[in-house]
């Protein structure tokens, strides 16, 4: 999807990728389709991004990433960055524990 964002967001990067992923993830529990391994690994950013940036506000993982950018089109490629930084401190995580 990161190659091809101009297929699926048009004004609003980051808000719109916000919302296909929210509306996708309703579709597939509405039709009963379980989440897949990465929808799963996707549930703990929102708490994570919180966290990184020490906010408690009930604001969506977007709104927080704008916050702290200068406009959306930043913002979309911050969520990029973050996004890698989560996935790998969750494998850092798995590595600790399968390891002791």
């Amino acid at each position: 999807m990161k190659k091809r964002l101009g297929i699926y967001l048009r004004t609003s990067p980051i808000t719109e990728l916000d919302m296909l992923l929210r509306g996708y993830s309703l579709a597939r529990k509405e039709v009963g389709v379980p989440p897949t391994e990465p929808e799963r690994e996707f549930e703990g950013f929102q708490s994570w991004v919180e966290e990184k940036y020490g906010i408690n506000s009930g604001q969506s993982w977007s709104k927080i990433i704008i916050f702290y950018s200068v406009d959306e089109h930043e913002a979309l490629q911050k969520f990029f960055e973050l996004f890698e930084e989560y996935l790998n401190r969750n494998k850092s995580l798995e590595l600790d524990e399968n390891c002791g």
